[in-house]
Parts: C-alpha cells; sequence; structure tokens
C-alpha cells in the first residue's frame, strides 16, 4: 500500500511539473549577432548553439551567388531545422549600378534562393548608394524606384521586401525632412514594408512608438536592438515598444547585437533570456 501511494504522488508529482513547464516564446535572431563565431566555429556550430539558447527562428546575413553561409539553400534549412530552428527571413544587399539588368539578375537569383527555402522576408539591410551628406529630393525618389522594382518582384515570388535603417537616415535631410520619412512617402506600401531597427531610430534623435502610431502597417517586421545584450543599457523603453508593434500590426521581430559586453554569445543569450521573460513580449 505504501508502494503504491509513493507511485501515486510520484505520478501527480511529474504531471505538474510537465504542466508547470514554460515553453519559450517565439523569438528571432539575426545571426550577424554572431558572425564572427560563423567565422571562427563555423555556421554548422553556431546554429546549435542558438538552437540550445531557445531561439526558434533566425534571420539569415549569409547569402552569396546562390548559396547561404556557402551552403546549398535546402542543405542550410535542413540544418537549421536540425537544431529546431526555422528560417524564416534574411538580409541580402545590392547597391543599384548603372547596369539594371545585372541589378535585377542579382535580385531573381537572391529571391529564387530564398523562395525555395520558404522564406517569408527578405530586407534590404542598407541604403543601397554612397554617403547621404550631398543627397537630393531626386536621389531619394530614385532609390525608392529601385527598392519598389525588387519589392514586385519579391512578391511575384511569394516574398515580402524590406528595408532596414540605420541612424543616418534621420540624420540627413532634404529641406529639413528627414531621409526616413521621404522614404515612407515614396515607397510603395505594397511591396516594401519597413523593418525599424528600434536602436538605430533612438540614435537617430526619434521614437519607434511615435512612427508606428503615425504610420500603422509600415512596420511588420522589427529588429529588437540595445546598445549592448537587449533591455542592458536601461535607456530604451521596450515596453512601450512592443505593445504599440503589436497594436500596428508587427507580425515578427529578430534580435540583432552588433557590440558586446560580453563574448557575442553571452549577449545574444542575455537577449534572449530578457525578450523570454517579458510580461510584454507575446
Amino acid at each position: 500500500m505504501k508502494k503504491l501511494l509513493f507511485l501515486s504522488i510520484l505520478s501527480v508529482g511529474l504531471m505538474s511539473a510537465c504542466t508547470d513547464k514554460v515553453e519559450n516564446k517565439e523569438i528571432g535572431l539575426q545571426l550577424y549577432s554572431l558572425r564572427d563565431d560563423v567565422d571562427s566555429l563555423g555556421i554548422e556550430k553556431v546554429m546549435e548553439e542558438v538552437g540550445l539558447m531557445g531561439y526558434s527562428k533566425v534571420e539569415l546575413a549569409g547569402y552569396s551567388e546562390g548559396l547561404i553561409y556557402g551552403m546549398e539553400p535546402l542543405a542550410f534549412k535542413e540544418l537549421a531545422e536540425q537544431h529546431g530552428l526555422k528560417v524564416t527571413s534574411t538580409h541580402v544587399a545590392r547597391n543599384q549600378t548603372k547596369d539594371p539588368e545585372a541589378d535585377m539578375a542579382f535580385w531573381s537569383k537572391a529571391i529564387e534562393t530564398h523562395a525555395a527555402m520558404g522564406v517569408k522576408f527578405m530586407v534590404m539591410p542598407a541604403y543601397p548608394f554612397g554617403g547621404m551628406d550631398t543627397i537630393t529630393m531626386e536621389d531619394v525618389k530614385q532609390t525608392c524606384r529601385y527598392l519598389n522594382e525588387v519589392g514586385e518582384m519579391a512578391a511575384e515570388a511569394g516574398l515580402k521586401f524590406g528595408y532596414h535603417n540605420h541612424h543616418y537616415e534621420f540624420l540627413n535631410t532634404v529641406d529639413g525632412t528627414p531621409i526616413y520619412d521621404l522614404m515612407l512617402e515614396h515607397l510603395d506600401e505594397a511591396h516594401v514594408f519597413l523593418q525599424m531597427d528600434v536602436y538605430w531610430t533612438f540614435v537617430g534623435g526619434y521614437d519607434p512608438v511615435n512612427y508606428f502610431k503615425d504610420y500603422p502597417g509600415r512596420f511588420p517586421v522589427l529588429h529588437i536592438k540595445d546598445q549592448h545584450a537587449i533591455g542592458a543599457s536601461g535607456n530604451i523603453d521596450f515596453a512601450a515598444i512592443f505593445e504599440t508593434a503589436y497594436e500596428q500590426g508587427m507580425v515578427d521581430y529578430y534580435v540583432e547585437v552588433e557590440e558586446y559586453a560580453g563574448t557575442p554569445m553571452e549577449d545574444v543569450k542575455q537577449s534572449f533570456d530578457y525578450l523570454n521573460s517579458a510580461g510584454f513580449v507575446k
């Protein structure tokens, strides 16, 4: 009888433990955060570590001539899945040249490669021209025409195309208007979304929350970033950012760590833990 009672208590305890277990939230990582580790350890080891940290999806930063971090696209997708990771977004850069056929051939190949993997989002990670200190209104319009054309190509393949900011789109202006605001005006909302980098927006002197309120629906994908690990500086109100971002239509976000207080792995893990435990993150 005592043995049966003990087994019954043990069973209840195990059930309770399983019930109390909290699943990790769906948090994405921009792999650029671990660029040095990719070089030193290899992409296979980095993907293993990212999966063990608890991340569930990744945004790529390693496309070149039809390969992903030097691997065939489907082989990379299989590697990710082995570690519980979904490949959902990518950063791909191509500055506009004087050869539009070559430009569009590049994008066609990139789009085809990522569509085969089931990637949802493709993002241009920086302004596709040179310095911005002498930029004109016509330069901005030409930039937007270029991005709009790529966005249309991506849409035909089932991908959504976006643009990722830094601080200089806010610091540089045309007739007193920030370049970022002009891009919002001239980008085709149907084909180009804005992947706001919340940290660089603050560095540029603006509050992401105000943009979310003024341009609802334009920011379905975000980069969540701080000076080092997410939340460590205490200077950015991530609760307000997430609350407003959800309200305006955010569907996905990715942690990015560019500078480190510890090692890259430590800061990337600290960022995950902060967001995973935060009540304002769904």
